[in-house]
Order: structure tokens, then C-alpha cells, then sequence
């Protein structure tokens, strides 16, 4: 029974974790460990939280010996901007492949997080890549799916693979070169009021598929005891894009918006659908639907962001 299943989600302090975590707790509470190299975020069942350094062999085979999981969740992931650093690959597969040969072997399904930067063509096909990607982050991801399909294959393990496409979440920190564009452009915006010179040039031509952290969250839920997911790269992000000018809009109005000023539907905000979402749509059903303006509506509430007062007149 799914009910009885043991999860382990290891990077669950960070940003999309933390969702994945709040999502799962909520179906199957007391059934959830997690792991991170951060101490918890909260007080919740401590004995169930493990503070690893999956660098560590020794640690992850104590785990292995100790705990066997249904499903496992992968979120672990060191992002340094679009460089091609030795290093930056190797703080990612390294840890990966110390989880490979231990804690993977104690579990029945795996759920691996890579990206879509793995596709540096622009092809967003949903198969294994054959090339290696420009940047050091997505050449760990790609070597990393690659030796996950070849593990759980010679150990018949279950594994999906979602490439997540630009998730916004409110539990991200700001962080110049690392968070997100829809972060930065919050602080930025909020810091430097409605006048700040964000690059303009060109945004009306950027479009980009915003999707929230707890929509993902959602996905990894309806993956879960699903045979449809089962060995499967799966696409996982919004049907629609929006453009960087249009998620400047939406933010300045989030913070600035006073009685009097011009409402948010007389701005042009019409979205475009794209497709490379919807075989994910059909095997894990409509988990995607909050709006961008919801997304920087949560994100500016949850973080407190409000109006500087010397913007005030």
C-alpha cells in the first residue's frame, strides 16, 4: 500500500526542497526523511533528518545499512552560473555517484532532478542526450542520467527523470549570478524602486516557462506509485511562457501597486502556450497551474517585501 512507503529526499532545505518536502509531509506525514548538507529548516521529526555530506562514503553507506526506501527524491545540486569549471562538475557527480553505491541500492524508485539545461541545442526532446552540454553543471546532469538508467537497468530499480524547467520559489535567496531571474528581479525592483535599469533591451523577445516550486512539487507527488512515470525522462514546467518584460511588470505592480494606478489586465500579459510540457501533463496529469502573477504575489508575501518608503510620494 503507497500508504505504508518510505521516502527519502535528499537536498530538502534548499529552494525547490522545501516544497517537495511540504507537499509530501501533507499525504504521508511521518514518512518522509531527508537529508541535506544544511542543518533543517524546522523542528519537524529531527530524528528523521539526516545532515549529510554526500561526499561523505562513509556516512551514505551507514544509511544504506540502516534504511531501505520505496521512493527516494534526488534534489541535490550545486549551481554556479553558466561555467565550465572541472570543479563545479565534480561537486555535482561526485556526490551522485557516492549516492549510486549506496544509498541507491536500498531503495525501489528513484526520482533524479537534472535540468534543462542539458539540451544546449535548444532541443527539448525528452531523451537521453548523447552530447555533452556547454556548461560544467548540465555535463554532471547528463553524466549523471546516464549512469542512473545504467544502474537501476543492471538492478531492475525504478527511476524517473524530471528536467525542470526555471522553477520560482519563495523560499530562494537572493544570490547575484545564482538565483533565479524572477528572484533578482524581486530584490532588484524592490531595492531600487519602480525606475531600476534591468537590461531592457530585449526582454520583450526573452520568453521563459515560469513554473512553481510547489507545481514541481506536485509532479514529484503524482510520479509516486505511478507506473506511467516509471523509466521515463519526463519534462516537468509551465504550458506557458511569459517574457522578462512582462514579469517586470507583474513584479513592479506586486510592490507598488497603490488605489488609482492602472490595473494589471491593461497590460499586454498574454502568455504562449508551448508542447514540450505536455507528454509530462499526461503521464503525471495537470499539475502546473499557478500563474506567474500568483508566483510573485506568494514570493513577495512570503519574504515580506513591501514598499520602500522613500518611493513613497
Amino acid at each position: 500500500m503507497i500508504k505504508k512507503y518510505k521516502f527519502l529526499i535528499i537536498g530538502s532545505e534548499g529552494a525547490t526542497g522545501r516544497s517537495v518536502f511540504n507537499t509530501l509531509n501533507k499525504s504521508f506525514p511521518n514518512r518522509i526523511f531527508r537529508t541535506d548538507r544544511s542543518p533543517p529548516l524546522n523542528s519537524y521529526k529531527k530524528s528523521l533528518f539526516f545532515q549529510l555530506d554526500l561526499n561523505d562514503l562513509q556516512a551514505c553507506k551507514q544509511i544504506q545499512d540502516k534504511y531501505h526506501f520505496d521512493t527516494v527524491v534526488y534534489l541535490s545540486g550545486v549551481w554556479k552560473g553558466q561555467t565550465t569549471d572541472i570543479s563545479n562538475f565534480m561537486e555535482n557527480f561526485l556526490p551522485f555517484n557516492n549516492f549510486i553505491n549506496t544509498i541507491a541500492k536500498a531503495t525501489k524508485h528513484i526520482i533524479y532532478f537534472s535540468s534543462s539545461l542539458v539540451r544546449s541545442d535548444g532541443d527539448v526532446s525528452e531523451a537521453l542526450v548523447t552530447t555533452m552540454p556547454k556548461s560544467s553543471y548540465a555535463m554532471a546532469k547528463v553524466s549523471s542520467e546516464s549512469l542512473l538508467i545504467k544502474f537501476c537497468r543492471d538492478n531492475l530499480i525504478k527511476y524517473t527523470i524530471f528536467r525542470p524547467f526555471h522553477i520560482v520559489s519563495p523560499y530562494e535567496k537572493y544570490n547575484p549570478g545564482r538565483s533565479h531571474v524572477t528572484t533578482d528581479f524581486i530584490f532588484k525592483i524592490e531595492k531600487y524602486g519602480k525606475s531600476v535599469e534591468l537590461n531592457r533591451s530585449g526582454f520583450s523577445n526573452i520568453w521563459i516557462p515560469f513554473t512553481w516550486s510547489y507545481d514541481i512539487a506536485n509532479a514529484v507527488k503524482n510520479s509516486i506509485g505511478n507506473a506511467k512515470a516509471y523509466n521515463k525522462i519526463i519534462n516537468i514546467g509551465s504550458p506557458y511562457m511569459q517574457s522578462l518584460e512582462q514579469l517586470e511588470k507583474i513584479i513592479t505592480h506586486c510592490i507598488y501597486f497603490q488605489e488609482g494606478d492602472g490595473k494589471l489586465n491593461e497590460f499586454n500579459l498574454t502568455p504562449k502556450k508551448v508542447n514540450y510540457f505536455d507528454r509530462g501533463n499526461r503521464i503525471l496529469g495537470e499539475y502546473a497551474t499557478t500563474s506567474l502573477y500568483e508566483m510573485v504575489d506568494n514570493f513577495i508575501s512570503f519574504n515580506n517585501i513591501k514598499e520602500h518608503s522613500k518611493f513613497d510620494s
